[in-house]
Protein backbone atom coordinates (compact mmCIF):
# COMPACT_ATOMS: atom_id res chain seq x y z
CA UNK A 1 0.00 0.00 0.00
CA UNK A 2 1.36 3.43 -0.97
CA UNK A 3 1.02 6.24 1.54
CA UNK A 4 -0.01 9.70 0.29
CA UNK A 5 1.56 11.27 3.36
CA UNK A 6 4.55 13.51 2.79
CA UNK A 7 7.58 12.25 4.62
CA UNK A 8 10.15 14.72 5.84
CA UNK A 9 13.59 13.39 6.42
CA UNK A 10 16.32 15.62 7.81
CA UNK A 11 19.84 14.72 6.73
CA UNK A 12 22.10 15.70 9.66
CA UNK A 13 25.16 15.63 7.37
CA UNK A 14 23.76 18.19 4.91
CA UNK A 15 25.76 21.42 4.61
CA UNK A 16 24.81 24.47 2.59
CA UNK A 17 27.55 25.21 0.11
CA UNK A 18 27.91 28.28 -2.12
CA UNK A 19 27.12 26.04 -5.10
CA UNK A 20 23.92 24.78 -3.47
CA UNK A 21 22.80 28.33 -2.64
CA UNK A 22 23.51 29.42 -6.21
CA UNK A 23 21.34 26.58 -7.53
CA UNK A 24 18.23 27.75 -5.64
CA UNK A 25 15.75 29.87 -7.63
CA UNK A 26 15.14 33.45 -6.48
CA UNK A 27 11.35 33.44 -6.55
CA UNK A 28 10.91 36.98 -5.30
CA UNK A 29 13.41 38.71 -7.58
CA UNK A 30 13.52 36.20 -10.44
CA UNK A 31 11.33 36.03 -13.54
CA UNK A 32 7.64 35.28 -13.12
CA UNK A 33 8.19 32.05 -15.06
CA UNK A 34 9.77 30.56 -11.91
CA UNK A 35 6.39 30.67 -10.16
CA UNK A 36 3.74 28.20 -11.16
CA UNK A 37 0.06 28.96 -10.75
CA UNK A 38 -2.45 31.62 -11.62
CA UNK A 39 -1.52 35.29 -11.74
CA UNK A 40 -4.04 36.38 -9.09
CA UNK A 41 -3.98 38.86 -6.21
CA UNK A 42 -2.86 37.59 -2.81
CA UNK A 43 -5.65 38.34 -0.36
CA UNK A 44 -3.62 38.07 2.83
CA UNK A 45 0.04 37.48 3.55
CA UNK A 46 1.85 38.29 6.76
CA UNK A 47 3.04 37.29 10.19
CA UNK A 48 1.02 36.08 13.13
CA UNK A 49 1.88 36.18 16.83
CA UNK A 50 5.25 37.91 16.90
CA UNK A 51 5.83 39.06 20.45
CA UNK A 52 7.55 42.12 21.86
CA UNK A 53 7.19 44.56 24.77
CA UNK A 54 5.05 47.60 23.93
CA UNK A 55 3.97 50.68 25.87
CA UNK A 56 0.26 51.29 26.37
CA UNK A 57 -1.58 54.38 27.65
CA UNK A 58 -3.03 54.38 31.15
CA UNK A 59 -5.63 56.68 32.63
CA UNK A 60 -3.40 57.14 35.68
CA UNK A 61 -0.61 58.80 33.69
CA UNK A 62 2.63 57.05 32.81
CA UNK A 63 2.37 54.32 30.19
CA UNK A 64 2.78 50.67 31.16
CA UNK A 65 5.01 48.26 29.21
CA UNK A 66 3.39 44.89 28.51
CA UNK A 67 4.17 41.84 26.43
CA UNK A 68 2.13 42.07 23.24
CA UNK A 69 1.38 39.69 20.41
CA UNK A 70 1.18 41.23 16.95
CA UNK A 71 -0.53 39.96 13.78
CA UNK A 72 0.25 41.99 10.67
CA UNK A 73 -1.03 41.25 7.16
CA UNK A 74 -1.23 42.90 3.77
CA UNK A 75 -2.87 42.06 0.44
CA UNK A 76 -0.92 42.22 -2.80
CA UNK A 77 -1.82 42.95 -6.42
CA UNK A 78 -1.67 40.09 -8.87
CA UNK A 79 1.69 41.11 -10.34
CA UNK A 80 3.36 40.78 -6.92
CA UNK A 81 4.94 37.42 -6.19
CA UNK A 82 4.98 37.85 -2.42
CA UNK A 83 6.94 39.67 0.24
CA UNK A 84 9.79 39.03 2.60
CA UNK A 85 7.91 38.50 5.86
CA UNK A 86 10.54 40.33 7.89
CA UNK A 87 9.45 43.55 6.14
CA UNK A 88 6.21 43.43 8.15
CA UNK A 89 8.18 43.24 11.38
CA UNK A 90 10.68 45.90 10.30
CA UNK A 91 7.85 48.31 9.48
CA UNK A 92 6.22 47.59 12.84
CA UNK A 93 9.53 48.11 14.69
CA UNK A 94 9.55 51.74 13.51
CA UNK A 95 6.75 52.27 16.07
CA UNK A 96 7.91 49.98 18.90
CA UNK A 97 9.09 52.79 21.19
CA UNK A 98 5.87 54.82 20.87
CA UNK A 99 2.85 54.55 23.16
CA UNK A 100 0.10 52.45 21.57
CA UNK A 101 -3.54 53.48 21.20
CA UNK A 102 -6.13 53.31 18.41
CA UNK A 103 -4.70 56.30 16.49
CA UNK A 104 -1.29 54.60 16.39
CA UNK A 105 -2.93 51.64 14.63
CA UNK A 106 -3.87 53.90 11.73
CA UNK A 107 -0.26 55.12 11.42
CA UNK A 108 1.07 51.56 11.29
CA UNK A 109 -1.59 50.45 8.79
CA UNK A 110 -0.61 53.31 6.48
CA UNK A 111 3.08 52.44 6.89
CA UNK A 112 2.36 48.80 6.03
CA UNK A 113 0.50 49.85 2.90
CA UNK A 114 3.27 52.23 1.81
CA UNK A 115 6.35 50.21 2.80
CA UNK A 116 5.04 46.93 1.42
CA UNK A 117 3.29 48.46 -1.63
CA UNK A 118 0.10 46.67 -0.69
CA UNK A 119 -3.56 47.19 -1.47
CA UNK A 120 -4.92 46.61 2.02
CA UNK A 121 -3.40 46.20 5.47
CA UNK A 122 -4.53 44.60 8.70
CA UNK A 123 -3.10 44.79 12.21
CA UNK A 124 -4.05 43.19 15.52
CA UNK A 125 -2.21 43.81 18.80
CA UNK A 126 -3.22 41.55 21.71
CA UNK A 127 -2.12 41.83 25.31
CA UNK A 128 -3.21 41.19 28.90
CA UNK A 129 -3.85 44.42 30.80
CA UNK A 130 -3.42 44.20 34.60
CA UNK A 131 -5.79 46.06 36.91
CA UNK A 132 -5.44 46.12 40.69
CA UNK A 133 -8.91 45.23 41.98
CA UNK A 134 -10.53 44.98 45.40
CA UNK A 135 -11.55 41.46 46.34
CA UNK A 136 -15.26 40.91 46.86
CA UNK A 137 -15.06 39.73 50.48
CA UNK A 138 -11.70 40.21 52.16
CA UNK A 139 -11.08 43.84 51.22
CA UNK A 140 -7.64 42.88 49.95
CA UNK A 141 -6.37 43.87 46.53
CA UNK A 142 -5.17 41.63 43.73
CA UNK A 143 -4.44 41.84 40.03
CA UNK A 144 -6.97 40.84 37.42
CA UNK A 145 -5.66 40.45 33.86
CA UNK A 146 -7.99 41.49 31.05
CA UNK A 147 -7.37 40.28 27.51
CA UNK A 148 -7.41 43.24 25.13
CA UNK A 149 -7.14 43.51 21.34
CA UNK A 150 -6.53 46.61 19.26
CA UNK A 151 -7.47 45.86 15.67
CA UNK A 152 -7.64 47.81 12.44
CA UNK A 153 -7.94 47.44 8.68
CA UNK A 154 -7.02 49.89 5.92
CA UNK A 155 -8.83 49.21 2.64
CA UNK A 156 -7.61 49.54 -0.94
CA UNK A 157 -9.02 53.09 -1.13
CA UNK A 158 -6.84 54.25 1.76
CA UNK A 159 -9.82 54.41 4.11
CA UNK A 160 -9.96 52.88 7.57
CA UNK A 161 -12.70 50.32 7.15
CA UNK A 162 -12.60 49.21 10.77
CA UNK A 163 -10.62 50.07 13.85
CA UNK A 164 -11.56 49.07 17.38
CA UNK A 165 -10.49 47.85 20.78
CA UNK A 166 -12.13 44.90 22.42
CA UNK A 167 -11.88 43.15 25.75
CA UNK A 168 -12.77 39.52 26.01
Amino acid sequence: MISNEVQRIYDPTFTVTPEYKESLPDLQNGPASLIEGANVPIQQVGISNFKLPLKFSRREGDPVTLEASVDGYVSLEMDKKGINMSRIMRTFYKFQDKVFHLDRLEEILKAYKEDLESQESFLRISFNYPLLMDSLRSGMKGYQYYKVQLEGRLDNYGQISEIHASRF
